[in-house]
């Protein structure tokens, strides 16, 4: 039974590293860059400002043909994000895992999909939630699906939870 065995696995490892081969000779180069983000900045969506302060990371993932091509790039940025009213101190952590997809050629954003940006607050339950698909076109946003509210520009319950 032993033996058998042994030349079961040789038998299949015969097989396998020829297709392994093929298909990763076949396969495009993928090049991964992970950049720690930290950063304070002034939010400026609510008539008062709202100090931010982000940390997380930054992924990029560049996609090669087999003629060291760039034929695609996406991101993925999870951050934290601590906001602060520093008026009268009221303060919420929302997150985001936002994934765009960027032209190759000039950087710029062609589409993101994923959670653009969540808060919820002690209290008062969701207040701001910007989710889900947005495709750009040379005028600017082509579609849209899910719920932006930073987009649309739907963010009273927002402000009205830092303004308390």
């Amino acid at each position: 039974m032993r033996h058998t065995m042994s030349k079961l696995t040789v038998l299949a490892c015969a097989v396998a590293l020829p297709l392994a081969l093929v298909a990763s000779a076949q396969a495009d180069e993928v090049s991964t860059t992970v950049t720690p983000v930290e950063a304070t900045f002034t939010d400026t969506t609510c008539p008062f400002p709202i100090t931010e302060q982000i940390k997380g990371k930054r992924i990029e993932v560049r996609r090669f043909d087999d003629d060291s091509e760039l034929v695609s790039r996406t991101l993925h940025v999870p951050l934290i994000a601590t906001l602060t009213n520093p008026e009268n101190g009221t303060t919420a952590t929302g997150h985001q895992a936002i994934n765009p997809v960027l032209d190759p050629t000039t950087g710029g954003t062609l589409s993101f999909a994923g959670l653009r940006f969540i808060l919820t607050a002690p209290q008062f339950g969701l207040v701001l939630l910007d989710a889900g698909r947005i495709e750009f076109g040379e005028g600017g946003i082509v579609s849209m699906a899910g719920q932006h509210q930073l987009v649309l520009g739907d963010v009273e319950a927002f402000c009205a939870y830092f303004a308390a």
